[in-house]
């Protein structure tokens, strides 16, 4: 059974995710969802002055209150799950306030319940909004390592046309076999495996010289064999996991330079041009660029994504 863990705050991004899950799984009848919703971390001043009998009251009615609030957004996406097809048995929610922190929250309840990815919609966190491409999707990625993120941005996405961004090594495998378990069974799926080259590493403006080409293509080329022994492993972790050749395709592609901008954008074009509304990728990049640092690429592309969800591993 693959277990999801969908967290919402009542916005319309995340009714998007609701959507978006649903598309996908709706079909299927080994996954269930979990809907979480954290609500504001309790005033400071409702337990500091908790011995007050109008503070008390009054805590009572913000408590009441913000419990309300939780259920009503809770029951919203449950409905929108349900009217995109997925089976109302298969959903259960979840309310609580925060302890710790939101996104460690929401980490402690993915591995409470050792779910398989945790979902939320990219825009719209309401009272986290204007920090939410900063701190918390920046603290969830840097806490999250093991537990996949799922980054939804859209809508009327197609869920099943999946691009999966491929580094040069052995981790793009693990990629892959989290990628063929969570389709796996799904019909309609068509997936990219797709691979961007960029040798010289953050220099902007390499040099033209014929010399200097003739080591771009020496290098493009050593990677170009190493990134088709990694094709070849990945297509057949997917034929095992019942994807056939006619459902997966490769892409190589290579440019001069390399940089983290450049990397997430070719991605993300690759992604628009396919009309692929998933892109899944490693945490820790999909290039040769070792010193970038832990999760960059990840979180510019998940800034930067527009109408796709993007699957984080």
């Amino acid at each position: 059974m693959r277990k999801l863990l969908l967290t919402t705050d009542g916005s319309e991004s995340s009714l998007r995710a609701a959507a978006y899950l649903a598309g996908l799984y709706k079909d299927t009848a080994d996954a269930e969802v979990t809907v979480l919703h954290i609500s504001p971390s309790i005033p400071p001043i409702y337990t500091e002055e908790i011995h007050d009998s109008a503070i008390r009251k009054k805590f009572e009615t913000w408590k009441t209150k913000k419990e309300e609030e939780g259920q009503r957004y809770l029951a919203e996406v449950a409905r929108v799950l349900k009217e995109n097809g997925f089976p109302a048995e298969r959903v259960q929610t979840r309310y609580s306030i925060q302890m710790v922190g939101v996104a460690r929250d929401i980490i402690r309840e993915a591995d409470s319940g050792r779910y398989d990815a945790v979902l939320m919609g990219k825009k719209g966190m309401g009272w986290l909004e204007e920090h939410f491409l900063g701190t918390i999707s920046n603290k969830l990625l840097e806490i999250a390592e093991g537990r996949p993120l799922w980054i939804v941005e859209g809508k009327d996405l197609n869920p099943k046309k999946v691009l999966i961004a491929l580094d040069a090594d052995e981790a793009a495998l693990e990629v892959t076999r989290f990628a063929g378990r969570m389709l796996q069974g799904l019909k309609g799926v068509e997936i990219l495996l797709f691979h961007f080259c960029g040798p010289y590493c953050e220099i902007l403006d390499p040099p033209k010289s014929d010399e200097a080409r003739e080591v771009f293509e020496y290098l493009v080329n050593r990677e170009r064999g190493k990134v088709s022994a990694i094709f070849a492993q990945a297509q057949k972790i997917l034929s095992d996991a019942g994807f056939g050749d006619s459902t997966v395709e490769v892409r190589f592609e290579a440019d001069t330079s390399l940089t983290q901008k450049k990397a997430s954008r070719q991605i993300l074009a690759a992604a628009a041009q396919g009309n692929f509304g998933t892109v899944i990728l490693g945490r820790k990049g999909i290039t040769r660029a070792r010193e970038f640092r832990l999760g960059s690429i990840c979180l510019r592309t998940v800034a930067e994504a527009e109408n796709c969800a993007v699957w984080v591993v």
